[in-house]
């Protein structure tokens, strides 16, 4: 008990440390990078409220905003690859749950973090790889069984859970379950923008199929500058 509450310690203190307010302060000092539109799916886009890497990516372009992820997906990296070197792997999934948790509230911003993406990645790259190209890919699968976008781009962790079951390792399960349960409450306000969007703007299945077709093709990291002036897609 006193490893896994220590790999929790560990783990939230890491998660804590917000790489995309970092890279924010470097390259729009003074910008509120809260306060910024992601284009989701043609016609459609939401307010993030939140600093991180995505916004980060749309305000400052790709390289700023890539760089802020790396580093998100890294903590979470580090958080399971040393508790678990040290105390074992289920202390290892404890430390990156609790690198989500840092991450979404942080202590050192007021608790005022992200959703938690970056570092579900990382720490799901240390503890089942393979998972991660399996979730990518049924979330796609069951962005076109929808005729939604926001399932791949969105909702795609949450494919982390039943991969895990399959493969019958409790510690993932566990990893996975605590992840997407933060991960889930902190994206919920994107989720209801869109599922307003899709209450006023009904659509067809056909409709819905060829809007997320067309996502495939848009530049999340476009800067507005940039798209402003037509550019922010590429072909």
């Amino acid at each position: 008990m006193i490893r896994l509450a220590l790999a929790a310690v560990v783990g939230y203190l890491l998660g804590s440390v917000s790489f995309a307010r970092i890279v924010a302060a470097r390259t729009l000092p003074g910008v509120d990078v809260a306060d910024t539109e992601i284009e989701a799916a043609p016609g459609f886009a939401y307010r993030v409220g939140r600093v991180s890497p995505g916004a980060v990516g749309r305000r400052a372009g790709a390289r700023a905003g890539g760089l802020a992820s790396l580093g998100d997906m890294a903590k979470g990296a580090v958080a399971v690859g040393a508790t678990t070197a040290v105390l074992g792997r289920p202390a290892g999934a404890v430390a990156g749950a609790a690198s989500v948790v840092g991450h979404a509230f942080p202590i050192f911003h007021r608790f005022d973090g992200a959703f938690g993406q970056s570092p579900i990645i990382g720490a799901s790259l240390v503890l089942a790889p393979r998972s991660l190209p399996v979730a990518v890919v049924m979330g796609h699968i069951g962005s076109w069984l929808v005729g939604d976008s926001l399932v791949h781009g969105l909702l795609w962790p949450v494919f982390l859970v039943p991969w895990g079951a399959r493969r019958a390792d409790p510690a993932f399960v566990g990893f996975s379950v605590a992840a997407n349960a933060i991960y889930l409450v902190r994206v919920w306000p994107q989720i209801r923008q869109r599922l307003e969007h899709r209450r006023s703007h009904p659509a067809s299945a056909r409709e819905r199929w060829a809007e997320l077709a067309a996502s495939y093709r848009s530049n999340p990291f476009a800067s507005p500058e940039v798209a402003d002036e037509g550019e922010g897609e590429v072909g």
